[in-house]
């Protein structure tokens, strides 16, 4: 079987209204060709509704909700041990289907904010961050906690200085700060 790489974006990444793209499908031509090129690795898109609203009817969270399906997407589709690149809070979804028994080869999550409740990763997990993400470092307000943590603790966080929760998933990001290289 070809191995695979599975993008998983982020809060409101879910359904399109007439004439929007997703974010994997802007990257597709710089960032998510670049990404299947350097690791030689065939992509795959998982979609969830992005929707981070919980109701009162609703006894799962959204990121459960996707991690559940993620889970029988991908064995439905045979992939067994990806590699999953995940935007902000597709990688809570990644870091809960992980804790239901998805196995991966690699875990990179791009700004994903460490949250309350969501489960952690022993495995190989690349956190990439940059220092003007705001949106991963004031994230934890809305746990109700005070904090600016932007690293995740298990992971190997790397810090990209002067880029944003937006720049860290583009194609020149990661050729200008090496990232193919070290994350990789």
């Amino acid at each position: 079987m070809t191995e695979n790489v599975v993008f998983i974006g982020g809060t409101w990444s879910g359904e399109l209204q007439e004439g929007e793209t997703q974010w994997w499908e802007y990257w597709k031509p710089t960032f998510a060709r670049e990404f299947c090129d350097h690791s030689k690795l065939t992509g795959f898109s998982f979609q969830w509704t992005g929707d981070l609203k919980v109701t009162r009817w609703s006894w799962k969270k959204p990121w459960e909700k996707a991690a559940d399906r993620l889970k029988w997407t991908l064995m439905e589709a045979h992939i067994s041990r990806p590699v999953i690149v995940a935007h902000s809070h597709g990688g809570n979804v990644a870091l809960h289907a992980l804790a239901r028994g998805v196995e991966c080869s690699h875990l990179i999550t791009l700004g994903t904010p460490p949250r309350v409740g969501v489960p952690t990763y022993k495995g190989r997990w690349t956190h990439v961050v940059g220092t003007r993400d705001w949106t991963t470092r004031f994230g934890m307000l809305l746990d109700g906690r005070v904090s600016t943590a932007t690293t995740h603790k298990d992971a190997h966080n790397i810090v990209v200085k002067k880029e944003s929760h937006s720049s860290i998933r583009q194609a020149n990001t990661w050729h200008k700060h090496k990232l193919w290289e070290r994350v990789l």
